[in-house]
């Protein structure tokens, strides 16, 4: 299946998707897509339903009643039930969803997003899963459904499949959505023509995708001495995502919970209006700070000379 001409770069991302949920396979399959929030995975998956068909749904977080009073209703949505479903557990809801598959001469293609907060409401939900799909089973023999959890806590979706994990063996795709790499980034933003201005822009953005919560102003096409107030312009007002700049250079006042934070990967919020200074000292872990502070410390067990 070819990949939609809106669909950014994600070519090796859109092939493992079509390859899993296209798959020669008697029963159902379990797959994992993850990665960092604002990478494009929901577009991504989204996309893939447009394109294939299939059953898309995305948790939220609130209780496992509400959440399974709302998948009920757009299940009966998707299937055409008049009369509505409900689910009185998530195995009933699993069940249904597996099912969808039964009878089909193609798999269908089965999304449930935000896994994450299910779990938050439900910790045996993985148990429930590893039961459904049993090698053994009426869902792995006879019900043709690609289901896909995705999710953006990586810890979470990545202890699913961890040695001692209900679901170790149990899922045929594991697919980290990564961020755009230098060139992919500068062909995102338009400037792959400017290497400077891309570098500068990688430094000051980071990785990250444009979003809604950015304004719609385009890197600056003269020199790269007017990166500076562009980067202003694209925080001034802030956008919600300036707060990560607090976790750049935290302070033990200003962190909610009331604890120092390590340092954060995104420094353009605070960047931009010219801050320069290094994280306090007791907000960084072992091992990070100028390297004129690490270069003075002596070995274990030694004092500096």
């Amino acid at each position: 299946m070819d990949k939609p001409d809106h669909l950014f770069d994600r070519t090796h991302e859109w092939g493992a998707l079509t390859a899993f949920g296209a798959a020669a396979r008697p029963g159902a399959s379990l797959g994992l897509v993850y990665g960092r929030r604002r990478q494009g995975k929901t577009y991504l998956l989204q996309s893939l339903i447009e394109e294939r068909g299939g059953f898309y749904w995305t948790a939220l977080s609130q209780s496992s009643q509400q959440n399974l009073d709302r998948l009920a209703a757009d299940y009966a949505a998707f299937t055409g039930q008049r009369a509505g479903s409900r689910f009185d557990d998530w195995s009933q809801a699993f069940t249904a969803l597996l099912a969808l598959g039964e009878g089909r001469d193609e798999p269908i293609t089965v999304v449930v997003d935000e896994f994450p907060y299910l779990l938050d409401g439900d910790a045996a939900l993985p148990s429930i899963l590893q039961a459904l799909l049993a090698p053994r089973g009426e869902a792995v023999r006879r019900w043709k459904t690609s289901l896909i959890l995705c999710g953006s806590a990586l810890t979470t979706m990545q202890g699913l499949l961890t040695a001692s994990a209900p679901l170790r063996g149990r899922a045929s795709l594991e697919l980290f959505v990564h961020p755009f790499g230098y060139r992919g980034a500068a062909r995102f933003w338009e400037v792959s023509s400017r290497p400077a201005t891309a570098m500068r822009l990688r430094a000051g953005r980071g990785h990250a995708r444009r979003t809604a919560s950015w304004p719609a102003i385009r890197p600056p096409a003269t020199t790269p001495s007017s990166m500076p107030g562009w980067n202003r312009r694209c925080s001034t007002p802030p956008p919600p995502c300036s707060v990560k700049a607090r976790h750049c250079w935290p302070t033990r006042s200003a962190h909610p919970t009331g604890r120092s934070t390590p340092p954060y990967w995104w420094p353009s919020p605070a960047a931009a209006p010219g801050e320069a200074r290094s994280p306090p000292r007791s907000a960084a872990p072992r091992g990070v700070g100028p390297p004129a502070q690490r270069s003075r410390r002596g070995p274990p067990g030694r004092a500096g000379g």
